[in-house]
């Protein structure tokens, strides 16, 4: 299991990464499960299932895939992730920084 608060709208010196509309941080939880054995043929992922609420209405985000592990360093890991995720924010943002 894995719990966390992740926050909208990273602002760097060149402004906002994303519309600031976004706004509140998000409560997250995450089940990770371990890999069975069909799995084993494309390389042992583990499923998992995500949720994150943003705390001020805002988009909140449900998820469900595979994550393989590769650990390769002492207390270092990277994470490739596949799967599926719905959300209740808005489609039809147009993309672009605001500087």
């Amino acid at each position: 299991m894995r719990v966390g608060v992740v926050h909208h709208n990273i602002r760097t010196d060149q402004g906002d990464l994303a519309d600031p509309k976004e706004d509140g941080p998000n409560v997250e939880l995450e089940f990770v499960f371990k890999s069975f054995q069909p799995l084993k043929l494309i390389g042992a992922p583990r499923p998992y299932v995500m949720a994150s609420a943003n705390t001020q209405g805002n988009t909140s985000v449900a998820a469900i895939g595979l994550a393989w592990r590769w650990e390769f360093a002492d207390g270092w890991a990277l994470e490739p992730t596949i799967g599926y995720a719905v959300h209740d924010g808005e489609k039809d943002i147009p993309l672009g920084l605001t500087p």
